[in-house]
């Protein structure tokens, strides 16, 4: 990447799948289902801390015992408290490599765009 190109994180937000990753990369560094999971009955994960809610794979995994919600259907964000979750999940995950880095998302046209900032 030469001088005058700006690193940035990708972030592209799909229905099922949440991919990002550094502009300067092919490929995605991270991809994972865009799905938060919370626990249907509290204490039920034995053997194990249980948090309030989990992300992506570990959502899924454990979909015997949560509740999976999804927050963008059709391409729509329709649970914003959950999206920002993910993205949370996404800039810590990211978090020794975006300091002072720009971020783009990708959304679908239609979405009416909350502030972030």
């Amino acid at each position: 990447m030469d001088e005058k190109t700006t690193e940035c994180l990708i972030i592209d937000n799909g229905s099922g799948t949440l991919k990002a990753g550094f502009n300067n990369v092919h490929v995605p560094q991270v991809v994972f289902p865009n799905v938060v999971g919370r626990p249907k009955h509290k204490g039920i994960a034995f053997g194990m801390t249980q948090k309030d809610r989990y992300i992506g794979d570990d959502a899924q995994s454990r979909r015997d015992i949560f509740n999976l919600k999804y927050p963008i259907e059709h391409g729509m964000i329709t649970n914003w408290d959950d999206m920002e979750e993910i993205w949370h999940h996404i800039f810590y995950t990211f978090k020794n490599n975006n300091n002072n880095k720009k971020i783009n998302f990708t959304f679908f046209k239609n979405n009416k765009i909350k502030t972030l900032i």
